[in-house]
């Protein structure tokens, strides 16, 4: 991966909220966020600071309250214990779907700033389905972009936007 400039997300199970069904069982709830930051610090020294390494995988389309306050406090840890990494999270579906019931009542272009300007999370990424199934889904995906674009512009240009393209619709078999 250093050869060729690659970057990698590296998944480590205890460091994550592997899904809303799991998360009394996770180290975070588990240990408590000291215990948990040891935890990663251990990660840190084993793989953290190797060249190639991007960041720390944390979980994936945290939608509960609960699920997103544990993945906020991991990530705070994460950069705090190695700000030369990038946690990385998977914090969303598109916007079409985006339930404020999740995110303590705010819009979406309030959850992008705070966890940009609070939480200090340096990339969203986009996770919509839409262009693989079918084409009724493309207005979906391209509406999604342009929220998160234009909620990153108003935040100050950050955090910045990843697309996600799946390679297989997984839905459609």
């Amino acid at each position: 991966a250093e050869e060729l400039g690659l970057k990698c997300i590296i998944i480590c199970s205890e460091l994550s909220l592997l899904s809303r069904q799991q998360l009394d069982v996770c180290s975070f709830y588990v240990l408590g966020p000291e215990g948990y930051a040891d935890l990663f610090r251990r990660a840190v020294e084993l793989v953290g600071n190797h060249p190639a390494t991007y960041g720390f995988y944390i979980a994936d389309e945290p939608l509960e309250p609960k699920f997103m306050h544990g993945v906020t406090e991991c990530y705070k840890i994460m950069k705090e214990v190695a700000p030369h990494l990038n946690p990385f999270v998977n914090y969303r579906d598109g916007t079409p779907y985006f339930d404020r019931d999740s995110f303590d009542g705010m819009t979406f272009d309030e959850w992008v700033a705070y966890i940009s300007n609070e939480v200090g999370v340096s990339f969203v990424t986009l996770d919509e389905y839409g262009p693989m199934i079918n084409d009724n889904l493309i207005p979906d995906y391209l509406k999604s972009m342009r929220d998160y674009v234009a909620a990153s512009e108003k935040a100050g240009g950050k955090p910045d936007v990843w697309a996600n393209l799946l390679s297989s619709a997984h839905y459609a078999y």
